[in-house]
């Protein structure tokens, strides 16, 4: 079973999101900030991050790159924004807000491959 971080500051969005993916058959855990996020990412192995950028304390930009360099980030990333000019290195995929949520499905299962029921 893939493991699928979600890192979102709101709660809604954060839950309805787990939901979705759980539905789908992923094991998802889940972070409310920037540095929540981190330490997940230091504490266990995820096949994928789900981010929202903007996020209190590190946004999600610095919370990969962070995870990149400490050698903990072991899996790809999807961040999602309605931020203007966001700032997203290349190897991270973007998806803009409001989030077409087969658009998200479809680029997860490009990531990781599709959940294991399928």
């Amino acid at each position: 079973m893939h493991r699928i971080l979600v890192v979102e500051d709101d709660p809604d969005i954060r839950q309805v999101l787990g939901e979705l993916l759980a539905d789908e058959g992923f094991e998802v855990v889940e972070a409310g900030c920037g540095d929540e996020g981190l330490r997940r990412l230091h504490a266990e192995p995820f096949d994928l991050v789900v981010s929202d950028y903007s996020l209190p304390g590190k946004d999600g930009t610095a919370m990969l790159r962070e995870a990149a360099r400490d050698g903990c980030l072991r899996g790809r990333a999807i961040l999602m924004t309605a931020h203007p000019l966001p700032v997203v290195d290349e190897w991270v995929k973007l998806l803009r807000k409001p989030l077409d949520l087969d658009e998200l499905l479809d680029e997860i299962a490009a990531a990781v491959g599709p959940p294991a029921w399928r």
